[in-house]
């Protein structure tokens, strides 16, 4: 499994704050739909080779809700959150 970043490597989304939290993608499952980029568009987006890329790396206490309504809404269930 990689979390879909830019580079290709795990890429860490840290709240700032004490809790530190993971996207994880697995490249295997993922169909490049484009579900979690409709629903989080600040954190995801779908490149046009279809590859999944995280946009940023830190997010505030409020935004945690829809990065986790986007990863439970993944038809192919790829998208995982790990704290």
């Amino acid at each position: 499994m990689f979390v879909g970043c830019r580079s290709g490597y795990l890429e860490k989304l840290c709240n700032g704050r004490s809790s530190l939290v993971m996207v994880v993608v697995d490249r295997t499952r993922c169909s490049g739909i484009g579900i979690c980029e409709s629903i989080a568009p600040d954190f995801f987006e779908v490149g046009d080779d279809g590859a999944l890329l995280l946009l940023r790396e830190d997010f505030a206490d409020g935004e945690r809700s829809a990065i986790e309504d986007a990863v439970g809404s993944c038809p192919a269930a790829a998208l995982s959150v790990v704290d």
